[in-house]
């Protein structure tokens, strides 16, 4: 199986620029193209917006928009926490819980019912050999909530693990 490829323009920010007590409080906006092997029919596009707030646990919660394939709206509770380690390195951990809002009520999308869809935890080890430059292979474990998310591709299995690599480019 081929997994899908996100292409993802995104602005983030804090809300220092309003007060200096609010450099803990941040934003972002941006857009997310999917592109599923399967087929330009199942490509789709969202858009999101998310707030954070910088403590131990550093707190976020986002919502997504799907414009093009399922409608409704997704959101996401996130938690996490990076360690700094030597060589330009850090070892960041981080949790996520689904829940799908379905735009119309009839269920007839990704998910299966209007409720919790999974439960996510992930383990990044980042890298920056150049200062603007970072590769970050991950790893992730999912619980799946919801039998549509279990099922889907033909998993069929209640925990999923993968892997994969961010490369992200600052300017």
């Amino acid at each position: 199986m081929v997994p899908p490829t996100d292409y993802t323009l995104d602005y983030s920010s804090d809300f220092g620029f309003i007060s200096p007590k609010l450099k803990k409080l941040g934003f972002s906006a941006g857009y997310i193209y999917n592109a599923f092997p399967q087929g330009k029919d199942d490509n789709t596009q969202e858009v999101y917006v998310g707030l954070s707030y910088d403590t131990l646990l550093a707190l976020s919660l986002t919502a997504y928009f799907d414009m093009e394939q399922q409608g409704g709206c997704y959101l996401e509770l996130g938690l996490g926490h990076s360690f700094s380690l030597p060589y330009n390195t850090s070892l960041d951990l981080a949790g996520a819980l689904g829940y799908s809002i379905d735009e119309d009520g009839t269920d007839d999308g990704y998910y299966d019912d209007n409720g919790f869809t999974h439960a996510q935890a992930t383990a990044t080890l980042s890298y920056s050999p150049l200062h603007h430059v970072t590769l970050a292979p991950f790893v992730s474990v999912q619980l799946c909530i919801d039998d549509k998310v279990k099922n889907q591709d033909d998993v069929g299995k209640d925990v999923v693990v993968w892997g994969g690599l961010t490369v992200k480019i600052e300017f």
